[in-house]
C-alpha cells in the first residue's frame, strides 16, 4: 500500500514487460515490406534477453526470456509544504532490493524500506529558462531552505544557505553510486528524481526551491571551474582522471566517494542526468557564491514536470528499447509528441525541447533506436524504425496519461523515420513534425539517383559505429574518401560496419531498399505533416518531395512546407558561404510549429499559415505560395551552345533561350585519378576543408574537364524557385561514366556563386534497378536531377551552367569501367563529348516564377 500523499505510476511491484500492442490485436500484415536483415547484419531474432519493465496492470508479457529484470518506478510525493517526484530503475543484481540508491536512502528525506518522508527538510523544484537557451551555457542553481535544514560539506546532512543564495561549484551536480552507474552491458540501472513543484511561502519569494539561471563564462565557478566549464555538449569517460560521470555534467572525481567512482566499469558507463538529483545534497562538495549579477532570473517558467528515465519497452520481436517520458505533473489524459533518435534520447537540448511541449499540455517521449545508447539490439540505420516506432506509439497510447493521440517529431535521421513509421498506418499517429527529412535511401539519401553521396554517408556512418557517437576529428578525410573499393572504406578508419558494407554492396535499386524508402507509399496513410528544410540542405529534395507526395494523396491544407536559406542544421545562421541573407533569415520556427500543431491536436485557433513558406535569396524576403512546385511556375529551357571550345570559363560556351541552329559539341577528358573537386558541400559539418553555401567557383572553372556555358547579361530581375533538372546529350568511349551539372549566378565582377547541382550515372539511364553499359560513340540523352533551388538573378547578372563528370568527394567517383566502384578498384579514363544541336538539344530546365505569382509573407 502506498503511503499517504504518494501517487504511484508504473509501480515497481508490477514487474511485467511492456507489450506494445493492445490485447488481442494482431500485428498488421504489410504487403511488400520485407523484414529481411541487411547482408552481414545480425537478424532481429538473434537478440539478447530483454529486461523487464514495470507497466500498467493488465498488459501481457511480451517476452519470457529476460534474465535480468529491470524495475521501474515513479512516485509523486505531495505534502502541505512540499512536492517531490522520484522515479527510477534498478537491476535485479544490483545491491539491495530498493529502487532508490543507498546514498539517497541515508539522507533524511528517505526513510527505511524505501519510504519517502512526506516532509523533507529540503524540497526542490526545477524551473527552466523560457528562452530555451543553447545548452552550451553553464548553469547555477538557486536554493532557499528552511533554517532547520543544516548540511555539512561531507554530505551527511543538508547545510543551510541564506534565502536565494546561489549554489554553484558543480554545474548540474551528479552522484555516481553502484545503483546509479550504468554500463554498456546493462549490468545495473539508474534512478532519477524529477521535482515538479515546491511550496511557496509567499507570492514573491518561493521557498524550498532551486532555480536555474544562466551564468556567463566569465563568472567564477569556484574550485574546479576549469574542468566544469567544459562540460557542455560533451560526453566524458568514467576513467578519465578529471571526471567521474559520463552523462552531461563534468564532476570532479575527487568530489565523489571512491567506491562510487570506481563503479564506472566501462568507458561508456553513464549516470542519470544530474538536475534530477538535486535532492542528493551529498554530491555538493564545493560551494562558491556567484556574483550578484547572476542572481537575476527574469525568465522562469513555473510549470511542474514529471520525468521517467530509461523505461524499457519490448518490441514485437522481444528486443528492448529505452524510452524517456516527460509529462505534466497534473493528472489527466493528454496527447504526446514522440521522437525516435540514434543520437541519445536525453542528450543536451532534450530538456528544453521537452519543456516546450510539456508547458503546452503535451507529454514528450524520446526513445533510442535499437542498437544505440540504452536500447538493445543491433543498429541497422532506419531498417527497424518503422515497426519499432509504431510499437512505441502503441505503448504510449496505452498509458494512463495518454489520450491515444501521438505526433512524431525530429530532424534528419528522425525526420525520415517518421515517414517510415507512417507506413504502418497506426491509428494513434496523428501528425508528423519532420525536419530535413530524406525520402528514398537509394535516390536522395545514401545515393543520389544511384551515385553514393560519399561525403555525407561515409563521414556520418563512421561516427555511428557503436552504441555512442564516435569521434571523427583528426582523420585525413580527403585521403580516406579516395579509398577503393568503397565497401572497404570502413577498414580505412579502423571500423567494421556491416551496415556500410550492405549499403555499398546493394548498388542497384531493389527490394533490399524498400524498408528504408518511401517510394509512393503515401496512399497508405493520411497524416498531417509540418516539413522544414533549407536551400543548402542535402535533404531539401527529400523533404520537398515528402510534402508534394502527401499533398497529392491527402488534404493540401493538412500539410506545410518551409524552406529557408539554411544548411542541414536550419535556422542558425544568416550568413552562409559568401552570402548574407539578412536578419529575416532567422525565424521563430518553434512558434510556427507550435501554432500548426496546437491547431490540429489541441483545438487551438487556426493560425492561417500558408501551405508553402519559402525564403527568396538576394531579395532576402519570405514569400508564401499555395503548393509545391509553385503552381504558377514556368519551367523554361535554356540550351547549351558553343563553337566547340566550351572548356573552362575562358571558353566560348553559351547558354541560350533558343535551340542551336547549327550542330555542335564539346569534349573533355575525365580521369578518376584526378576528379573535379567539390567546391561546396551540402553535408552537415562538411569534412576535408570543403566549404558550404554559395561560394566562388571560378577556380574550378579553369579546369579543362569542366565545360562552362554562360548566358547573356540580364536586363531585369529573374526569380527561379523550385525543382531543377537538365538533359545532357552525350557520348563516350567508356562503358559507363557520370554526368554532373551545376547552376551558378555570375556577378558583374565575375564571381560565380553556386546555387544547385546534380549528378547522373549513365548506366542507370533506363532505370535504377539495373545497369546498362554504353556503346562507344553512341549518343544518349542523360537526365540529370538537381537539387531544388531559389534565387533572384538581379539585372546585370548572368546565368551559368557547368557540365563535367565528377564532383568529388560530394559524390563517389565513377571508375568508367562499367563495374561498380562499390566493390571494385579498377579504373580507366573516359573521353566524353557533349552534343548540342536541334537533334541533340542539351539543356537545363529552370523554374521561373512570374512577378506577382507569390505573396510576401506577413
Amino acid at each position: 500500500m502506498s503511503p499517504v500523499g504518494v501517487t504511484r505510476a508504473n509501480s515497481a511491484s508490477r514487474r511485467r514487460k511492456v507489450e506494445p500492442s493492445a490485447p488481442n490485436r494482431s500485428p498488421p500484415v504489410r504487403a511488400g515490406f520485407a523484414r529481411m536483415p541487411p547482408p552481414g547484419i545480425r537478424p532481429r531474432n538473434e537478440k539478447r534477453p530483454s529486461p523487464s519493465v514495470a507497466v500498467r496492470p493488465g498488459l501481457p508479457s511480451a517476452s519470457k526470456t529476460a534474465t535480468r529484470p529491470r524495475h521501474h518506478s515513479a512516485a509523486t510525493i505531495e505534502s502541505p509544504g512540499h512536492s517531490v517526484t522520484a522515479s527510477g530503475s534498478h537491476c535485479a543484481n544490483s545491491p539491495g532490493p530498493s529502487p532508490i540508491p543507498p546514498q539517497l536512502a541515508r539522507w533524511p528525506p528517505l526513510a527505511e524500506n524505501n519510504r519517502i518522508s512526506p516532509v523533507p527538510p529540503l524540497a526542490t523544484a526545477i524551473r527552466p529558462s523560457a528562452s530555451r537557451a543553447a545548452s552550451s551555457t553553464a548553469y547555477s542553481w538557486y536554493t532557499s531552505a528552511p533554517a532547520s535544514a543544516p548540511m555539512d560539506t561531507a554530505g551527511a546532512s543538508p547545510t543551510r544557505h541564506p534565502s536565494r543564495e546561489p549554489v554553484v561549484g558543480l554545474a548540474f551536480p551528479t552522484i555516481v553510486t553502484p545503483a546509479l552507474s550504468r554500463t554498456s552491458d546493462r549490468s545495473c540501472g539508474s534512478v532519477s528524481l524529477p521535482v515538479p513543484q515546491a511550496a511557496k511561502d509567499n507570492a514573491s519569494t518561493p521557498a524550498n526551491t532551486i532555480r536555474k539561471a544562466l551564468i556567463r563564462s566569465s563568472f567564477p565557478l569556484g574550485p574546479g571551474a576549469a574542468t566544469m566549464a567544459s562540460w557542455a555538449g560533451r560526453r566524458v569517460r568514467c576513467h578519465q582522471p578529471r571526471h567521474a560521470g559520463s552523462r552531461d555534467p563534468a564532476v570532479l572525481l575527487s568530489s565523489l566517494p571512491r567506491k562510487s567512482a570506481m563503479r564506472c566499469s566501462t568507458p561508456f558507463g553513464h549516470t542519470v542526468t544530474a538536475f534530477l538529483l538535486l535532492n542528493c545534497a551529498a554530491a555538493l562538495r564545493t560551494v562558491t557564491p556567484a556574483p550578484a549579477s547572476a542572481q537575476a532570473t527574469p525568465h522562469l517558467i513555473d510549470y511542474p514536470m514529471v520525468v521517467e528515465y530509461d523505461v524499457h519497452i519490448a518490441m514485437r520481436d522481444g528486443v528492448s528499447l529505452s524510452v524517456d517520458v516527460y509529462r505534466p505533473a497534473e493528472a489527466g489524459e493528454r496527447p504526446a509528441v514522440f521522437t525516435l533518435t540514434p543520437y541519445n534520447n536525453n542528450s543536451d537540448g532534450t530538456l528544453d525541447e521537452a519543456w516546450g511541449f510539456v508547458e503546452r499540455g503535451y507529454a514528450y517521449v524520446t526513445a533510442d533506436v535499437r542498437g544505440r545508447y540504452d536500447s538493445e539490439g543491433a543498429f541497422n540505420a532506419w531498417y527497424d524504425d518503422s515497426e519499432d516506432g509504431s510499437d512505441i506509439i502503441d505503448w504510449i497510447a496505452l498509458q494512463a496519461w495518454s489520450d491515444g493521440r501521438v505526433a512524431t517529431s525530429g530532424g534528419s535521421y528522425s525526420g525520415m523515420n517518421q515517414w517510415l513509421i507512417a507506413k504502418q498506418n497506426n491509428p494513434h499517429h496523428v501528425a508528423i513534425l519532420g525536419y530535413v527529412a530524406p525520402k528514398d535511401s537509394f535516390r536522395d539519401l545514401v545515393r543520389w539517383n544511384g551515385v553514393p553521396k560519399l561525403d555525407l554517408i561515409y563521414t556520418w556512418m563512421m561516427g555511428m559505429d557503436g552504441r555512442v557517437n564516435q569521434s571523427r576529428t583528426g582523420w585525413n578525410w580527403s585521403r580516406a574518401m579516395r579509398g577503393l573499393p568503397l565497401h572497404t572504406l570502413d577498414e580505412v578508419v579502423g571500423r567494421d560496419m556491416p551496415v556500410w558494407r550492405a549499403w555499398m554492396e546493394n548498388d542497384t535499386e531493389s527490394a533490399w531498399w524498400d524498408p528504408i524508402s518511401m517510394h509512393e507509399s503515401y496512399t497508405d496513410f493520411d497524416i498531417p505533416s509540418f516539413n522544414v528544410t533549407g536551400w543548402f540542405d542535402g535533404q531539401v529534395q527529400g523533404t520537398s518531395r515528402h510534402f508534394a507526395s502527401a499533398v497529392r494523396t491527402g488534404d493540401p491544407g493538412d500539410h506545410m512546407l518551409i524552406i529557408g536559406p539554411w544548411l542541414h542544421g536550419v535556422n542558425r545562421n544568416r550568413t552562409i558561404g559568401l552570402r548574407d541573407y539578412g536578419p529575416d533569415a532567422i525565424i521563430d520556427l518553434d512558434r510556427l510549429r507550435d501554432a500548426w500543431l496546437d491547431h490540429r491536436v489541441l483545438g487551438a485557433p487556426n493560425p492561417a499559415l500558408p501551405n508553402v513558406l519559402y525564403f527568396l535569396p538576394v531579395a532576402n524576403e519570405w514569400r508564401e505560395a499555395d503548393g509545391w512546385p509553385i503552381p504558377e511556375t514556368r519551367f523554361t529551357k535554356f540550351y547549351l551552345a558553343s563553337g566547340g571550345k566550351a572548356n573552362t570559363l575562358f571558353g566560348d560556351g553559351e547558354l541560350a533561350s533558343a535551340v542551336p541552329s547549327a550542330a555542335g559539341s564539346d569534349t573533355f577528358i575525365y580521369d578518376p585519378e584526378n576528379p573535379v573537386p567539390t567546391v561546396s558541400s551540402r553535408t552537415s559539418g562538411a569534412r576535408g576543408g570543403i566549404a558550404q553555401g554559395s561560394v566562388d567557383n571560378r577556380a574550378v572553372e579553369t579546369r579543362d574537364d569542366v565545360l562552362v556555358y554562360t548566358g547573356p547579361v540580364l536586363d531585369e530581375p529573374l526569380e527561379i524557385t523550385g525543382p531543377i533538372r537538365a538533359t545532357i546529350h552525350m557520348s563516350t568511349d567508356a562503358p559507363d561514366t557520370d554526368i554532373t551539372v551545376k547552376l551558378l549566378d555570375v556577378y558583374p565582377d565575375g564571381r560565380a556563386l553556386n546555387l544547385s547541382h546534380g549528378i547522373a550515372r549513365a548506366s542507370f539511364r533506363d532505370g535504377y534497378d539495373r545497369r546498362a553499359a554504353l556503346d562507344p560513340g553512341a549518343v544518349y540523352a542523360i537526365d540529370v536531377e538537381m537539387f531544388p533551388g531559389a534565387n533572384l538573378f538581379e539585372a546585370g547578372h548572368r546565368i551559368r551552367v557547368e557540365v563535367s563528370s565528377s564532383n568529388f568527394p560530394n559524390f563517389a567517383r565513377n571508375l568508367n569501367t562499367g563495374k561498380s566502384s562499390d566493390t571494385t578498384a579498377e579504373m580507366r579514363v573516359a573521353n566524353t563529348r557533349v552534343h548540342h544541336s536541334a537533334e541533340h538539344p542539351s539543356h537545363i530546365v529552370l523554374p521561373m516564377i512570374p512577378a506577382g505569382a507569390t505573396r510576401p509573407w506577413r
